[in-house]
């Protein structure tokens, strides 16, 4: 509705790593770099920031629904994977790892040599489920695949464009991922809970994600951020190749309360309604582009 769209700040963009809620007490900051006698500092790039708006500020438009604190809620993972053998070790995590299963599903997008590559993503996923002591390989009615000869593809945008059309009306959000990621346990559980605390419902969690090796024990127990409570955060853009802007790395933010906004989006891993993906599609016109392909779509989301 027009109204929607144009209440202040309604299509803000809020960033954050899908560790802070890993914490049992995410809701302040006990560390001793960040604490003070009179409360708790936020830092970003070394400098301190307000997380709370203050009074009179503009706010942004309110979660229209319910369906954030729902354990039925259908979450759908968009993934992309480009001769990737790890596609299915991913798809099986994002079920192991989750805590309510049965509202994960999954659209993939493949993209192997024919006669080279011997892998394919679901074959994996269920030999993995199988290990796991599955007896046949379940939550196939949550899976979709499209499955494309690496020859004829066409970049990463062009991918993802394809795979934005397995999101499904009765789908509620959406997160796209790379096809080489882990999750934390109860990961699902405390994305919602991250996402409620933007109090927008145009809010989207992004961020570069870390080393799984570094950041995730075996069992998806976090080990990052301890004992600062530090999480990625992109917060500046560079001029990439042939003159296009891209997002530059990711630096350290560290006591944040709440999700912390800012103006970047990052294309290996955010989590929004599914109106993201419905309203600001990704262009498949942009082929074989690489760098530029967050910027031009983190524009046309604000």
């Amino acid at each position: 509705r027009m109204a929607d769209a144009f209440q202040p700040m309604a299509w803000s963009i809020v960033l954050l790593a899908l560790f802070t809620l890993s914490h049992a007490n995410y809701d302040h900051c006990n560390c001793e770099i960040c604490g003070v006698k009179d409360g708790h500092k936020s830092m970003v790039f070394g400098r301190e920031v307000e997380v709370t708006p203050k009074p009179g500020e503009p706010r942004p438009f309110p979660p229209k629904d319910n369906k954030h604190v729902r354990n039925d809620t259908k979450v759908h993972m968009l993934l992309s994977a480009f001769r990737d053998p790890r596609c299915g070790q991913t798809v099986a995590n994002a079920f192991l790892r989750a805590t309510h299963p049965d509202r994960m599903y999954v659209g993939i997008v493949q993209q192997n040599l024919e006669d080279k590559d011997e892998f394919d993503c679901i074959t994996i996923y269920c030999n993995l489920m199988k290990d796991e002591g599955y007896e046949a390989c379940p939550y196939m009615d949550h899976l979709e695949i499209v499955r494309v000869d690496a020859k004829q593809s066409k970049g990463p945008i062009w991918a993802r464009a394809i795979g934005a059309v397995l999101v499904r009306p009765e789908h509620d959000f959406c997160m796209q991922v790379d096809a080489h990621v882990d999750f934390m346990k109860g990961y699902d559980v405390a994305l919602m809970k991250m996402w409620a605390m933007t109090e927008n419902e145009y809010g989207v969690l992004s961020t570069y994600v870390g080393n799984v090796k570094q950041d995730l024990s075996r069992k998806g127990e976090v080990l990052i951020g301890h004992p600062n409570y530090e999480i990625p955060f992109i917060c500046k853009t560079i001029v990439g190749g042939h003159g296009v802007v891209r997002n530059s790395q990711a630096t350290g933010a560290y006591c944040l309360p709440k999700p912390h906004l800012s103006y970047t989006w990052a294309a290996g891993w955010s989590f929004a309604k599914c109106h993201f993906e419905r309203n600001i599609p990704n262009d498949p016109y942009l082929e074989g582009m690489f760098d530029g392909e967050e910027f031009g779509r983190m524009i046309r989301l604000w």
